[in-house]
């Protein structure tokens, strides 16, 4: 038998009483199992089988995949799972870790980066989803992207391969990373790229600078220069989206919640800005 400490990222149904079980280990990374009988309500493991807690796995050996024998709940998160918010959050974290992990190899620095995130969001006083919780979502991709292999250069033009220098540069799809905005649009027009995601995204040097210190850290500055997490949010989307090569479900999901958010907070800040106020 084979003890596992993960935390659970998705349970889909398979066949009528059982599920598969995808987790994220410290030790060996991606892991799947099948948890037999898991689905009828007189199951032992059910009630274990919280989505999204962090957890030790106990599984034996199968012919076709590893079967799940006794779940220990070590954190469950219980606030998380009553929000919406929470939910949709959690949900995007945990695609994320499934899409960026490998199976049979150690991810300690992603695991960690998982429970730091999903504790965030069971810590969290407001219901309602805020620019500060898009914020951490995305530095979460990033990070979590780094820690896998997809660290952008900060200093070095992804297309001419010199230094960027102190000028104004872009975050660009293709090829994977900063590059000078002259750089980007001459390789655009090239390649013949007409896709609206492959565009390079123009970025303030203060951004460029607040992805280098946040990449290096863990913690999230209480003031964030204005206009730096809109730009943050779209690096965090199209660096995804390249990696991956395909759209996060999740995101859809977390739309609903952050549309109307942030657009009423700009609004807040401008009438906190205005002349008159």
């Amino acid at each position: 038998m084979e003890r596992r400490e993960a935390i659970l990222l998705r349970l889909r149904p398979v066949r009528d009483v059982d599920q598969l079980v995808v987790a994220l280990s410290p030790a060996v990374g991606k892991l799947e199992f099948l948890a037999r009988g898991t689905r009828k309500i007189e199951s032992k493991l059910n009630p274990s089988l919280q989505l999204f807690a962090r957890v030790m796995l106990d599984s034996v050996p199968g012919r076709r995949a590893h079967h799940l024998t006794g779940v220990e709940v070590l954190d469950p998160f219980p606030r998380l799972r009553t929000r919406l918010t929470g939910l949709a959050q959690a949900g995007f974290v945990a695609e994320v870790a499934e899409a960026l992990s490998a199976s049979n190899q150690a991810e300690p620095r992603l695991f960690r980066l998982v429970r730091r995130e999903l504790l965030r969001i069971e810590r969290a006083r407001d219901d309602r989803l805020g620019p500060a919780d898009v914020l951490s979502l995305s530095l979460f991709a990033l990070r979590a992207l780094a820690v896998t292999g997809w660290r952008p250069r900060f200093g070095q033009c992804s297309v001419c391969h010199r230094p960027l220098g102190a000028v104004a540069a872009v975050f660009a799809a293709h090829p994977y990373g900063f590059a000078h905005g002259s750089c980007a649009r001459n390789r655009s027009l090239r390649s013949g790229s007409g896709q609206a995601d492959a565009d390079p995204i123009p970025l303030h040097r203060a951004t460029r600078k607040f992805l280098y210190e946040r990449l290096s850290q863990t913690t999230q500055p209480a003031v964030v220069p204005r206009g730096v997490a809109q730009e943050v949010d779209r690096v965090a989307l199209t660096a995804l989206e390249a990696v991956l090569d395909r759209a996060l479900k999740s995101r859809r999901f977390l739309r609903m919640f952050t549309k109307e958010r942030i657009t009423n907070h700009e609004s807040r800040n401008a009438e906190s800005h205005s002349p008159d106020s």
